[in-house]
């Protein structure tokens, strides 16, 4: 099940999680689409029928690549990766993730500069816009393996902040919108799922933006 909030910093810890007394002020998936661009869909716990639902998306949206990364609390490297995770950064191509294991929480910029928290799950996804600012931060037991969807094979290059202030997919961002972009492409305006004979199919309604 996502769910998203609105990050108080003096509430997170020093591996920024809430501490236990912390006041969350939740926003519903409109909201959150609204403020930042960002789109999340639960597709529940059972994989087989979710990663068809994901395969819907890939058509869709047109992504020709994916792969797998997963993350386990033994991994040698994991303080690297959390480091480089927590950086703020963004990427001039969408970013799409689907959760097949484990969670993790995603913090993204809102129209106002202020961090939205989305935490997603195991069967959920999240495609974060291009051009928004963002960090990863693993929940504990620090456990995530994840779907990654491209729209072509990943040059692997992300754009911290503030360096990445003047690339045309962040200001586009700045313009007021959230959901434009640097070149045309589909964002979907609305995301439907329903339940029929024990399969789960996708629905997605788009508009083009310039």
């Amino acid at each position: 099940m996502v769910r998203a909030w609105f990050i108080n910093e003096e509430d997170l810890d020093e591996d920024r999680l809430e501490r236990e007394n912390a006041k969350l002020q939740f926003i519903d998936p409109e909201t959150l689409t609204k403020t930042t661009g960002v789109v999340v869909q639960a597709f529940g716990t059972d994989m087989d029928g979710a990663n068809k639902s994901v395969d819907s998306v890939k058509n869709e949206r047109g992504y020709s690549y994916e792969d797998c990364l997963e993350i386990m609390p033994d991994a040698d490297n994991l303080e690297k990766l959390m480091q480089k995770f927590a950086t703020e950064h963004l990427h001039d191509e969408e970013e799409t993730r689907f959760v097949l294991d484990g969670s993790t929480y995603f913090d993204v910029r809102s129209k106002d500069d202020t961090w939205i928290r989305v935490e997603v799950t195991k069967g959920d996804l999240i495609i974060v816009p291009p051009g928004l600012y963002h960090r990863l931060t693993l929940t504990k037991p620090k456990l995530i393996k994840l779907r990654r969807l491209f729209l072509v094979k990943p040059s692997w290059t992300s754009f911290n902040r503030p360096d990445a202030d003047n690339l045309d997919c962040r200001r586009d961002q700045d313009d007021g919108d959230p959901t434009s972009t640097s070149r045309n492409i589909y964002i979907p305006s609305i995301m439907e799922v329903s339940k029929k004979k024990n399969r789960w199919h996708f629905k997605l309604s788009y508009f083009l933006v310039n």
